[in-house]
């Protein structure tokens, strides 16, 4: 019985050490993504009236979405057990377009007042998730 618990206890410190690298560029790049991800789904919420439309926290979401879009590109240093293409590293200058893309289309919505609705909102909110689209269709790999 005393073999019995060694070897859980053995086997629990095993898996322990299984899970993600959590100091990768991989997983520090997934986790950023993660992040953008929540904060354009809660706009998308409010914009498509899934959501009850509030000025401030759209605003808000807006700033946290702004303060986190440039943490993932300095990450796209490796691509394994990624779904990153590797037109990334051959195809540095159009990978820095893309992301210049997002940038400016991030800008162009974080532009508008939050107090604003309807198409104001929406047009350049489908122009920024297009860019986000654009680049997964040419950068990533299913």
């Amino acid at each position: 019985m005393r073999w019995i618990g060694v070897w859980v206890v053995l086997a629990a410190g095993l898996l322990a050490g299984c899970g993600p690298d959590k100091s990768s560029p991989v997983y520090q790049r997934k986790q950023a993504f993660k992040q953008m991800l929540r904060h354009k789904e809660a706009m998308l919420g409010m914009l498509n009236g899934r959501l009850p439309y509030d000025a401030k926290r759209f605003a808000e979401e807006m700033r946290q979405l702004q303060g986190v879009s440039d943490k993932p590109w300095p990450l796209f240093t490796e691509l394994d057990s990624s779904h990153a293409g590797q037109d990334i590293l051959l195809q540095p200058a159009a990978f820095r377009q893309a992301q210049q893309h997002y940038q400016q289309a991030l800008a162009a919505l974080a532009a508008v007042p939050p107090d604003e609705q309807g198409e104001a909102l929406r047009v350049p909110f489908k122009a920024m998730a297009a860019s986000c689209q654009a680049c997964h269709d040419r950068f990533r790999i299913e």
